[in-house]
């Protein structure tokens, strides 16, 4: 996602994305929990978390806006997919496989087995943070498809299909939540965030409008709201045992809600003012720029670090210490180590492009 000169304002999305990705992965499960329903704890963390599920689509949109429009030969857009996609993907997924080798248990099941289970979750949409390689590299790939569009003689043609992929993320986000159709996987769910990626590159375009305050802070407050509605309903009715079709929609990325903030925020942040940006002290100091260059590998390596506190007993539940403690340790701890990894790869020439380098 490099550009030749740096915008603050696509290093704020980068860096902001990022760190509503690594609250998410920390402080989510304290919102779920009945034990901390409506405790000023709740209260703190709810409306981070639902601010914080627009992280993934904004990385989309991002990606599109960085991308789309810029014609290159199918050669040259193959080989940067590879590059900037395809190396982390297949890199992390070996770590993945490499460390399920490890749990599996060699005593009970054959290496045929951990075989045929491997396989199997390539069909199956991926649970952990390479989902979103495995959206985004069909994605990159088809861009010369995607370009095809990104012309003023097929301007509404475009415009056309960017409607008619935002109704197909939202209603395939309907009736997968309904279990009416088989859920996504990691075949036909790039196809759900296709809008998100779409709508980056009209908005470099200019083909949205983007810059109505009004309307980008209306879809802003009217997801949040709806967000922590539905967030409520489904923990409360948890507590009841009480089934609803609501339960758990807004936990989402693609419910309506969560669509409504992302496209709010991403429109807020892509026309904030470029020069009153460049005169705070984090771009005057470089952190900004650092981070957001970072923001990649940081947002690859932190549910690895994630997963090593897990393993070493780094939770709540076992430590039993104030839990406004806890979570400002696991947050710090979380974000700095991945960022540490991340600087510290990112300095080795043969190794940097695993974190898209």
């Amino acid at each position: 996602m490099a550009v030749s000169q740096r915008l603050v304002r696509l290093d704020l999305i980068r860096v902001i994305s990022m760190l509503m990705v690594v609250l998410l992965h920390t402080i989510l499960s304290f919102t779920f929990r009945p034990d901390f329903f409506a405790t000023k704890l709740y209260f703190i963390f709810e409306p981070l978390v639902a601010l914080s599920k627009t992280s993934v689509l904004l990385f989309f949109m991002l990606s599109g806006y960085l991308v789309l429009g810029k014609f290159r030969t199918p050669q040259q857009n193959f080989r940067r997919s590879l590059l900037r996609v395809g190396v982390p993907l297949l890199f992390f997924t070996c770590i993945n496989i490499f460390l399920d080798y490890l749990s599996f248990d060699h005593k009970q099941h054959t290496d045929i087995s951990f075989l045929s289970v491997q396989l199997h979750k390539l069909l199956q949409f991926p649970h952990s943070s390479l989902w979103f390689l495995v959206v985004l590299l069909p994605l990159y790939l088809l861009n010369p498809v995607w370009n095809y569009f990104f012309t003023k003689e097929n301007k509404n043609k475009a415009v056309v299909m960017m409607l008619f992929t935002l109704l197909f993320a939202i209603f395939a986000s309907i009736f997968s939540h309904l279990k009416v159709m088989p859920p996504f996987n990691s075949i036909t769910a790039w196809m759900g965030f296709l809008f998100f990626y779409w709508y980056g590159g009209m908005a470099q375009q200019q083909w949205v409008v983007v810059k109505n305050k009004y309307l980008n802070y209306s879809l802003v407050i009217c997801g949040f709201i709806l967000t922590i509605l539905g967030d409520a309903l489904t923990v409360s009715n948890a507590i009841t045992d009480t089934t609803s079709t609501l339960n758990n929609y807004t936990a989402q990325f693609t419910s309506v809600p969560v669509i409504l903030m992302a496209i709010g925020i991403f429109n807020i942040l892509i026309s904030m003012d470029e020069q009153l940006l460049s005169k705070h002290w984090l771009v005057k100091k470089g952190w900004l720029s650092l981070l957001a260059q970072l923001s990649f590998g940081i947002y690859l390596l932190h549910t690895y670090v994630v997963a090593f506190l897990g393993y070493h007993d780094f939770v709540f539940d076992e430590l039993k210490i104030n839990v406004y403690l806890f979570n400002f340790l696991n947050v710090g701890i979380v974000l700095l180590t991945a960022t540490v990894l991340a600087f510290i790869i990112k300095k080795i020439p043969g190794l940097k492009a695993v974190i898209g380098g």
